[in-house]
């Protein structure tokens, strides 16, 4: 698993792939963590606004951190491919999905494991290659 991710993070950084400049969690991502963590991941991207939203009730904090994660396209390390040294924004349900196997091999069948075969962009094989 560890070897697949440094591969994927390879090409997202030769092909200068930023999850962010697609999309950034929504409010319904930021519902799903207590308010202690939103503050937290509100802290790692936008530290003067913490204060202000720590007094607003869970469900306002949501949709602040949302519009705040936009305007700052920012999204958790676990997001993004690239390699992170630390993993202090991965919310806590989370975590497993980047220390373990989220798709754990099938057991029960007597077929080998096998990747189709695909083919990569010409300008993604020479950078591999070089």
């Amino acid at each position: 698993r560890t070897a697949a991710r440094a591969d994927a993070a390879e090409i997202a950084e030769i092909l200068d792939y930023d999850f962010t400049n697609y999309a950034t969690p929504d409010e319904a991502f930021f519902n799903a963590h207590g308010k202690a963590e939103l503050l937290k991941m509100l802290e790692r991207f936008d530290p003067a606004a913490t204060a202000e939203a720590s007094s607003l009730r869970k469900d306002d904090l949501a949709v602040f951190v949302a519009e705040r994660a936009a305007e700052h396209r920012w999204a958790p390390d676990a997001l993004s491919w690239r390699q992170t040294s630390s993993s202090a924004d991965v919310a806590p349900d989370c975590e497993d999905l980047t220390d373990g196997d989220a798709n754990p091999p099938n057991t029960d069948s007597e077929e080998p494991d096998s990747a189709p075969d695909l083919d990569a962009p010409p300008e993604v094989e020479a950078a591999l290659a070089a």
